[in-house]
């Protein structure tokens, strides 16, 4: 402000010098919360970007609350748990929720499945396994636990035909045998172009002959050979015979 103000900047406004031209804004947080400091008991210093350009009237633009262990993202981390209660629930984090401690904050969740569906003794029934996932989920055998020989349960046992068909997350629930499941848990790939098209033909070569001022003419461009016409077909054979078997499987 004052004469400073009506100092010229080199060109446009981004040329002009800060030093020159700039002076500290005490209604702004600041850089390092200068203008508004947080208490560290419980307060954190405000991390985003702009933190130092925002208004320090309002204190938690510069300095937000620190979280509570019940604000805590247990239930999100895919291991059954849930906050705790009582006096921990009233511990503070160092920063936002994500910051929270699990060891201080979360305890198993006897309700939810668990890791491994330790809540969930899948593995009491022999035709039964652990369904990956489900951690968090509400604990009974039809959300926590999978047939053995369910696609899902097999899935690293599985071999597709490469470049045909793919893993067909539709089928984890699909019940299959050993040599079924690599048909019934496979569907087609969605992009075929692995083919050319039956009607295609690759143009063939066939060489002018010399005439008799020693420059040959340009000969016709011939058809294609026997084994090129044949490669379509081929090609399509072998993708029809994994439709068959994809259609017809079980």
């Amino acid at each position: 402000i004052g004469t400073d103000a009506a100092l010229k900047c080199p060109t446009d406004a981004a040329s002009c010098d800060e030093t020159t031209c700039c002076t500290p804004d005490d209604t702004k947080c600041g850089l390092s919360n200068v203008n508004q400091p947080c208490d560290a008991a419980t307060e954190y210093a405000n991390p985003a970007a702009n933190t130092p350009d925002a208004l320090k009237s309002t204190k938690t633009n510069c300095c937000p609350k620190r979280a509570k262990c019940s604000e805590a993202l247990c239930s999100s981390k895919k291991k059954g748990l849930k906050n705790k209660i009582g006096t921990d629930a009233a511990l503070l984090c160092p920063t936002d929720p994500a910051s929270c401690d699990e060891n201080t904050c979360c305890e198993p969740d006897d309700n939810k499945c668990g890791v491994n569906g330790v809540k969930q003794n899948c593995q009491a029934t022999a035709t039964l396994t652990f369904k990956p996932g489900t951690e968090d989920t509400t604990k009974s055998s039809a959300a926590c636990c999978m047939n053995v020989n369910s696609c899902l349960a097999l899935k690293s046992s599985i071999t597709c035909i490469t470049g045909w068909t793919e893993y067909d997350s539709g089928q984890d629930g699909t019940t299959v045998t050993a040599t079924s499941k690599n048909t019934k848990c496979c569907k087609p790939v969605t992009a075929w172009n692995k083919c050319p098209a039956p009607e295609t033909q690759t143009s063939g070569n066939s060489g002018g002959s010399a005439g008799g001022s020693g420059s040959g003419s340009g000969g016709v461009v011939g058809s294609p050979s026997g084994l090129d016409q044949l490669k379509p077909l081929t090609c399509w054979r072998v993708a029809l015979f994994v439709i068959m078997m994809v259609s017809f499987r079980g």
